[in-house]
Protein backbone atom coordinates (compact mmCIF):
# COMPACT_ATOMS: atom_id res chain seq x y z
CA UNK A 1 0.00 0.00 0.00
CA UNK A 2 1.48 3.34 -1.03
CA UNK A 3 0.35 6.91 -1.49
CA UNK A 4 -0.08 8.30 -5.01
CA UNK A 5 -1.74 11.64 -4.28
CA UNK A 6 -1.27 12.33 -0.59
CA UNK A 7 -3.18 15.62 -0.45
CA UNK A 8 -6.16 14.39 -2.47
CA UNK A 9 -6.40 11.21 -0.43
CA UNK A 10 -6.13 13.13 2.85
CA UNK A 11 -8.89 15.54 1.83
CA UNK A 12 -11.09 12.68 0.62
CA UNK A 13 -10.68 11.00 4.00
CA UNK A 14 -11.50 14.23 5.84
CA UNK A 15 -14.57 14.80 3.70
CA UNK A 16 -15.81 11.25 4.23
CA UNK A 17 -15.44 11.48 8.01
CA UNK A 18 -17.11 14.88 8.14
CA UNK A 19 -20.02 13.70 6.01
CA UNK A 20 -20.44 10.59 8.15
CA UNK A 21 -20.54 12.73 11.32
CA UNK A 22 -22.79 15.38 9.76
CA UNK A 23 -20.20 18.12 10.25
CA UNK A 24 -20.46 21.38 8.33
CA UNK A 25 -17.26 22.69 6.78
CA UNK A 26 -16.70 26.42 6.32
CA UNK A 27 -16.65 27.54 2.67
CA UNK A 28 -13.18 29.02 3.14
CA UNK A 29 -11.89 25.67 4.38
CA UNK A 30 -13.46 23.87 1.42
CA UNK A 31 -11.88 26.36 -1.00
CA UNK A 32 -8.48 25.95 0.63
CA UNK A 33 -8.67 22.17 0.40
CA UNK A 34 -9.55 22.43 -3.28
CA UNK A 35 -6.60 24.75 -3.86
CA UNK A 36 -4.24 22.28 -2.18
CA UNK A 37 -5.57 19.45 -4.36
CA UNK A 38 -5.24 21.52 -7.53
CA UNK A 39 -1.68 22.45 -6.59
CA UNK A 40 -0.83 18.79 -6.11
CA UNK A 41 -2.45 18.01 -9.47
CA UNK A 42 -0.36 20.67 -11.21
CA UNK A 43 2.79 19.25 -9.64
CA UNK A 44 2.02 15.72 -10.83
CA UNK A 45 1.10 16.82 -14.36
CA UNK A 46 4.25 18.93 -14.59
CA UNK A 47 6.35 15.91 -13.65
CA UNK A 48 4.68 13.74 -16.30
CA UNK A 49 4.81 16.37 -19.04
CA UNK A 50 8.31 17.71 -18.45
CA UNK A 51 10.11 14.65 -17.10
CA UNK A 52 8.46 11.22 -17.46
CA UNK A 53 6.91 11.74 -20.90
CA UNK A 54 10.00 13.10 -22.65
CA UNK A 55 12.18 10.35 -21.17
CA UNK A 56 9.76 7.69 -22.48
CA UNK A 57 10.29 9.04 -26.01
CA UNK A 58 14.05 9.60 -25.70
CA UNK A 59 13.58 13.37 -25.55
CA UNK A 60 15.40 15.79 -23.28
CA UNK A 61 13.46 16.40 -20.03
CA UNK A 62 13.18 19.86 -18.51
CA UNK A 63 14.40 19.10 -15.00
CA UNK A 64 15.04 22.74 -13.95
CA UNK A 65 11.44 23.69 -14.79
CA UNK A 66 10.10 20.74 -12.77
CA UNK A 67 12.18 21.76 -9.78
CA UNK A 68 11.16 25.41 -10.07
CA UNK A 69 7.42 24.69 -10.26
CA UNK A 70 7.39 22.06 -7.53
CA UNK A 71 9.41 24.35 -5.25
CA UNK A 72 6.81 27.06 -5.80
CA UNK A 73 4.00 24.59 -5.03
CA UNK A 74 5.73 23.58 -1.80
CA UNK A 75 5.43 27.14 -0.48
CA UNK A 76 1.61 27.00 -0.52
CA UNK A 77 1.21 25.36 2.89
CA UNK A 78 2.89 28.35 4.53
CA UNK A 79 0.47 30.84 2.93
CA UNK A 80 -2.90 29.33 3.84
CA UNK A 81 -4.02 32.18 6.13
CA UNK A 82 -2.99 35.12 3.95
CA UNK A 83 -5.47 35.86 1.16
CA UNK A 84 -3.29 38.40 -0.61
CA UNK A 85 -0.31 36.09 -0.53
CA UNK A 86 -2.48 33.23 -1.85
CA UNK A 87 -3.69 35.37 -4.77
CA UNK A 88 -0.12 36.36 -5.64
CA UNK A 89 1.01 32.73 -5.32
CA UNK A 90 -1.72 31.56 -7.71
CA UNK A 91 -0.80 34.17 -10.30
CA UNK A 92 2.89 33.26 -10.03
CA UNK A 93 2.03 29.59 -10.53
CA UNK A 94 -0.11 30.46 -13.57
CA UNK A 95 2.77 32.39 -15.09
CA UNK A 96 5.20 29.55 -14.40
CA UNK A 97 2.91 27.04 -16.12
CA UNK A 98 2.38 29.35 -19.09
CA UNK A 99 6.11 29.90 -19.58
CA UNK A 100 7.64 26.56 -18.56
CA UNK A 101 4.93 24.08 -19.61
CA UNK A 102 3.07 25.83 -22.43
CA UNK A 103 6.03 27.74 -23.82
CA UNK A 104 4.18 31.04 -23.54
CA UNK A 105 0.92 29.80 -25.11
CA UNK A 106 -2.36 29.84 -23.22
CA UNK A 107 -3.83 26.32 -23.21
CA UNK A 108 -7.35 27.75 -23.09
CA UNK A 109 -6.77 29.25 -26.54
CA UNK A 110 -6.24 25.80 -28.12
CA UNK A 111 -9.71 24.81 -29.30
CA UNK A 112 -9.03 22.21 -32.01
CA UNK A 113 -6.60 19.47 -32.94
CA UNK A 114 -5.34 21.63 -35.81
CA UNK A 115 -4.39 24.36 -33.31
CA UNK A 116 -2.77 21.77 -31.06
CA UNK A 117 -0.79 20.40 -34.02
CA UNK A 118 0.45 23.91 -34.82
CA UNK A 119 1.49 24.46 -31.21
CA UNK A 120 3.39 21.15 -31.19
CA UNK A 121 5.28 21.99 -34.39
CA UNK A 122 6.28 25.54 -33.51
CA UNK A 123 6.74 25.53 -29.74
CA UNK A 124 9.98 24.39 -28.14
CA UNK A 125 8.56 23.47 -24.71
CA UNK A 126 9.06 19.87 -23.59
CA UNK A 127 5.31 19.00 -23.67
CA UNK A 128 5.04 20.34 -27.24
CA UNK A 129 7.98 18.22 -28.34
CA UNK A 130 6.46 15.22 -26.57
CA UNK A 131 3.03 15.61 -28.21
CA UNK A 132 4.69 16.18 -31.59
CA UNK A 133 6.39 12.80 -31.27
CA UNK A 134 3.13 11.13 -30.24
CA UNK A 135 1.32 12.58 -33.26
CA UNK A 136 4.22 11.93 -35.65
CA UNK A 137 4.37 8.27 -34.62
CA UNK A 138 0.63 7.82 -35.15
CA UNK A 139 -0.11 7.21 -31.48
CA UNK A 140 -2.90 9.76 -31.08
CA UNK A 141 -5.52 6.96 -31.01
CA UNK A 142 -3.52 4.73 -28.67
CA UNK A 143 -5.82 3.58 -25.86
CA UNK A 144 -9.01 4.84 -27.52
CA UNK A 145 -12.25 3.25 -26.33
CA UNK A 146 -15.99 3.46 -26.83
CA UNK A 147 -16.88 3.90 -23.15
CA UNK A 148 -19.04 7.07 -22.69
CA UNK A 149 -17.67 9.85 -20.52
CA UNK A 150 -19.34 10.63 -17.20
CA UNK A 151 -18.39 14.29 -17.53
CA UNK A 152 -18.24 16.68 -14.61
CA UNK A 153 -20.44 15.72 -11.67
CA UNK A 154 -21.12 18.44 -9.13
CA UNK A 155 -20.44 17.55 -5.50
CA UNK A 156 -24.15 17.82 -4.62
CA UNK A 157 -25.18 15.50 -7.47
CA UNK A 158 -22.45 13.02 -6.59
CA UNK A 159 -23.43 13.14 -2.92
CA UNK A 160 -27.06 12.38 -3.85
CA UNK A 161 -26.10 9.45 -6.05
CA UNK A 162 -23.91 7.96 -3.34
CA UNK A 163 -26.60 8.52 -0.72
CA UNK A 164 -29.06 6.49 -2.80
CA UNK A 165 -26.44 3.86 -3.67
CA UNK A 166 -27.47 1.31 -1.04
CA UNK A 167 -26.00 -1.66 -2.92
CA UNK A 168 -22.87 0.35 -3.93
CA UNK A 169 -23.56 -0.39 -7.59
CA UNK A 170 -22.78 3.18 -8.66
CA UNK A 171 -19.64 3.38 -6.52
CA UNK A 172 -18.27 0.15 -7.99
CA UNK A 173 -19.33 0.81 -11.61
CA UNK A 174 -20.68 4.34 -12.29
CA UNK A 175 -23.53 4.18 -14.79
CA UNK A 176 -25.77 6.56 -16.67
CA UNK A 177 -29.55 6.60 -16.32
CA UNK A 178 -29.64 4.23 -19.30
CA UNK A 179 -27.48 1.67 -17.53
CA UNK A 180 -24.28 2.35 -19.46
CA UNK A 181 -20.99 2.19 -17.57
CA UNK A 182 -19.19 5.54 -17.71
CA UNK A 183 -15.53 6.53 -17.80
CA UNK A 184 -14.41 8.75 -14.93
CA UNK A 185 -11.26 10.77 -14.30
CA UNK A 186 -9.64 14.09 -15.29
CA UNK A 187 -10.12 13.54 -19.03
CA UNK A 188 -13.80 12.82 -18.51
CA UNK A 189 -14.24 15.99 -16.45
CA UNK A 190 -12.80 18.02 -19.34
CA UNK A 191 -14.81 16.21 -22.04
CA UNK A 192 -16.84 19.33 -22.92
CA UNK A 193 -13.77 21.46 -23.65
CA UNK A 194 -13.67 22.25 -27.41
CA UNK A 195 -10.14 20.83 -27.81
CA UNK A 196 -10.97 17.58 -25.99
CA UNK A 197 -14.19 17.16 -27.99
CA UNK A 198 -12.27 17.60 -31.24
CA UNK A 199 -9.61 15.11 -30.16
CA UNK A 200 -12.31 12.60 -29.30
CA UNK A 201 -13.97 13.06 -32.70
CA UNK A 202 -10.68 12.56 -34.54
CA UNK A 203 -9.00 9.90 -32.42
CA UNK A 204 -11.58 8.21 -30.23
Amino acid sequence: LFSLCATAQTVAGQNALEMAQGQKVAPAQTALRLLLILAETVGEHVKHLLLDGPLAFDLAPDVPAVKQIRKHIGVLKDLTTDRQALAEWQESLRQLVLSQVMGGADAAALASQAELDGWCRHNGAAPARLLHQILRQGLASFGAGATPQMGRLGSDELRLRLKNDADQAFASAPQSAGGLCLETGPLSRQSEHPLIKDLYRNNG
